[in-house]
């Protein structure tokens, strides 16, 4: 949320806004999480911008978390504040991902291996890493400069 800071500045309220989504591993719950973020970033006042491409990096990962996570439900969280931070975690073996460094755009001829680079393209950072039995993909996108609009 925004505020006035010096010199008629926006100004963040300090702590960050928090969101956690829990959905069982089925594609019809894919729409379920990215309405969610997308109802979050937009009760924060987060640019249209980022909004749309957030709903599409929701989309993408967890996607293929149903897609190639184990049992276990998908937990998206997002955190919202000077960044838009997602995560998205479900169980499964972190091996499986290639490396970061490698996510790009998939050849024309390819039925499917775009998403990992349009989450690569739409976000400023990715990690990936192992927690427990726990894949988690952490993306963020630092929010653009009002330039002084409340």
């Amino acid at each position: 949320m925004y505020g006035r800071g010096v010199n008629g500045r926006p100004a963040r309220t300090p702590a960050a806004q928090r969101l956690v989504v829990d959905v069982q591993p089925e594609a019809s719950q894919v729409a379920v999480a990215r309405h969610a973020v997308t109802d979050f970033l937009r009760a924060h006042d987060v640019p249209s911008v980022v909004v749309e491409d957030m709903q599409l990096v929701t989309s993408e990962l967890v996607t293929n978390a149903v897609r190639h996570g184990r049992d276990g439900n998908v937990v998206v969280t997002v955190l919202s504040d000077e960044v838009v931070e997602l995560t998205v975690s479900n169980v499964g073996p972190v091996e499986g991902i290639p490396p970061v460094e490698e996510w790009g755009p998939a050849p024309p001829t390819s039925s499917s291996g775009r998403g990992l680079g349009i989450v690569r393209r739409l976000s400023d950072h990715v990690e990936v890493i192992e927690v427990g039995d726990r894949t988690v993909v952490a993306c963020r996108r630092r929010l653009p400069d009002r330039g002084g609009a409340s």
